[in-house]
């Protein structure tokens, strides 16, 4: 039973190993930028890391110009662009209701249609800022649970415990070979 619970815990461990990423990892960042995607955004944009997020909080929606049209305001959307790699069209829904925009009646379902913004969410490879590392795909603070082995270890006593924080920390190695030590790591001290 034992080997069964360790195999178990090897598996997990070499799939959590296999989607690391290294903190010097890049992560697609997201840009709004008018007009044509072709030359990228100035350093000085907001990024966000998704294309979705970044029309919508970059390109709020309010009444449509023109007072025969009508803003779905919830339903703003990033449309990939085939011709521009990393790029993604700024789209919402917009429902016409009168004038020679109009079919038929106006609860036509064809009198609502995606309507283009203009803008274009352009994507950068961009490494994680001072203070973060890349965490499943994302920047994250680092924190102190995440930096591995014990950085105050010279303090530990007993099973083993800090004794000036109380912070309890313990290492189990679960396999080891000649090439390769997997170890599990306890850490009592609140994440950041």
């Amino acid at each position: 039973m034992t080997q069964y619970v360790r195999a178990s815990y090897l598996v997990v461990l070499l799939i959590v190993a296999a989607y690391h990423v290294a903190a010097d990892a890049q992560v697609k960042r997201w840009a709004v930028v008018g007009g044509s995607p072709c030359c990228g955004a100035p350093a000085h944009f907001p990024r966000y890391l998704d294309a979705n997020e970044a029309c919508k909080k970059e390109l709020p929606l309010g009444p449509h110009p023109l007072p025969c049209w009508v803003n779905h305001t919830e339903t703003m959307v990033a449309e990939i662009v085939p011709a521009h790699a990393g790029a993604a069209a700024c789209v919402h829904l917009a429902t016409c209701l009168c004038g020679d925009c109009l079919i038929g009646s106006p609860d036509n379902p064809d009198n609502t249609k995606w309507i283009g913004t203009g803008a274009n969410a352009i994507a950068d490879e961009l490494p994680c800022p001072e203070g973060e590392v890349m965490h499943l795909g994302r920047c994250m603070a680092e924190s102190a649970k995440g930096k591995g082995v014990c950085p105050d270890c010279d303090n530990v006593r007993g099973n083993p415990a800090n004794v000036g924080s109380g912070n309890k920390y313990q290492g189990e190695t679960i396999y080891r070979s000649a090439t390769l030590e997997l170890v599990l790591y306890y850490n009592s001290q609140v994440g950041g």
